[in-house]
């Protein structure tokens, strides 16, 4: 399995099996497709909500703007083969956030992965986050309510067949 996500340079290469969640959410653990992006994207925000409702949280409401930012940044860590929070001219997910017109967000948080095959699938990616503590503390941070989510094919890598995703966290003023 190959499944890439960053919280000091982490990297997971065996995942648990998917969660029951998955089974609530359509395309869960189906692989990236370019025709399918949206729908993995709310595959995604499906599995991250459950997680989050599971301990009583808050769901997360996807925002235009936010997925704008997290688009652009997986876009990006594609095209100059990069994987990482702070891009390699020093942006920060509060520079893209603001960049693409979010305003008022007084905290920001990332994740972000990217995986080949089976592990490019929501499920997995969601999985692995949440096996991740620094992942895991933002995903159910009770203080995010807005997410952007940006799903790309390609991985930093040069991959053929790999899929990179961006989830961006916010909370306005």
């Amino acid at each position: 399995m190959h499944i890439r996500v960053l919280t000091l340079a982490a990297l997971f290469g065996a995942l648990v099996p998917a969660t029951a969640s998955a089974a609530a959410c359509p395309s869960a653990t189906v692989e990236p497709q370019s025709s399918a992006l949206g729908a993995q994207a709310r595959s995604t925000l499906c599995l991250l909500n459950a997680e989050r409702a599971q301990r009583g949280l808050a769901p997360l409401r996807a925002n235009p703007t936010l997925g704008r930012a997290a688009r652009r940044h997986a876009r990006d860590m594609v095209r100059r083969r990069f994987f990482g929070h702070v891009s390699p001219s020093g942006a920060t997910v509060d520079d893209r956030v603001r960049r693409a017109g979010y305003r008022g967000g007084r905290r920001t948080g990332e994740t972000i992965a990217w995986g080949t095959g089976p592990d490019a699938a929501p499920a997995a990616v969601v999985e692995a986050w949440m096996a991740s503590p620094g992942h895991r503390s933002v995903i159910l941070d009770p203080n995010f309510r807005d997410i952007g989510l940006g799903v790309v094919m390609g991985s930093p890598q040069g991959s053929a067949g790999g899929a990179t995703v961006t989830v961006d966290f916010a909370r306005r003023g």
